[in-house]
């Protein structure tokens, strides 16, 4: 029941939830960039309640190194790098 957007996909489906649960899906942020070869593109995926984050994810998959760079966030929680 939670909506949908993703930005490649152009895809957009509201949420029937009670709580207005939307996932925000962008599974190649830094496309252009990405094409040309540079390191950082990253997938960026969020959950939003009624318009406000509750949690974020993003992994550069290829930044700054074959290791890649993994932020996460969850209501209530701390910013967290690589951990």
């Amino acid at each position: 029941d939670y909506g949908y957007r993703g930005e490649e996909l152009r895809t957009k489906t509201k949420p029937a939830d009670r709580q207005g649960l939307l996932w925000l899906v962008d599974p190649n942020d830094g496309t252009s960039a990405f094409e040309r070869g540079f390191r950082g593109a990253a997938v960026s995926i969020a959950l939003l309640r009624d318009g406000v984050p509750v949690l974020g994810v993003v992994y550069a998959y290829c930044a700054p190194d074959d290791s890649g760079d993994l932020f996460t966030w969850a209501e209530g929680g701390v910013l967290e790098r690589n951990g």
